[in-house]
């Protein structure tokens, strides 16, 4: 007996070809990056800031001309040409609160092996960026420096009080004197 999965699986290659099957599949598992028409798709556990920053710094490792970078939490474009003038767009989408989608374009009809390259460069700036932040362990083990409170002093007063004379009390009185008689 045919299971529905296994009758839907074939309805969909049949329907609509066996790569965009396999493309649908690979994307929806998370499992690395695709290449299909002439672009290259992967889902990437970073925020779009974080993939444009390393994206600038894949383009600087691979000598390409940055031409354009907008970056925004939301999304990223950031546009640039290699030595023989072949334009690269890098496009990044925010899926989720800590995934992405990156997709990488290297011309008009697309360059398989220049994409990957330029991917692998991204992924390895993003690790190499996410290893020099501190983590969450080594900054708590880290103790704070020690504020220790000045020692306590008796406060000086601001009015030096009169000298005590003896034990007995003086009362002075005021005396009033009539004006103008």
């Amino acid at each position: 007996m045919i299971n529905k999965a296994s009758l839907l699986l074939a309805l969909t290659i049949f329907l609509t070809g066996c790569v965009a099957a396999v493309v649908g599949g690979a994307a929806g598992a998370g499992a690395g990056a695709v290449y299909y028409m002439g672009e290259l798709k992967a889902d990437v556990n970073a925020k779009p800031i974080a993939i444009a920053q390393a994206t600038k710094q894949a383009f600087n490792a691979l000598s390409v001309q940055t031409e354009e970078f907008q970056q925004t939490d939301l999304d990223a474009k950031i546009t640039g040409h290699t030595a023989n003038d072949e334009k690269i767009t890098v496009t990044v989408k925010r899926i989720t609160e800590t995934v992405s989608e990156l997709e990488i374009r290297v011309g008009f009809f697309g360059d398989e092996t220049l994409s990957q390259l330029i991917y692998n460069e991204i992924i390895r700036q993003l690790n190499a960026a996410e290893h020099a932040q501190p983590t969450m362990a080594s900054a708590t083990t880290t103790p704070a420096p020690m504020v220790t409170p000045a020692p306590a002093t008796t406060p000086t007063p601001l009015v030096t009080p009169p000298p005590a004379t003896s034990s007995t009390t003086s009362v002075v009185t005021p005396t009033v004197t009539p004006s103008g008689s």
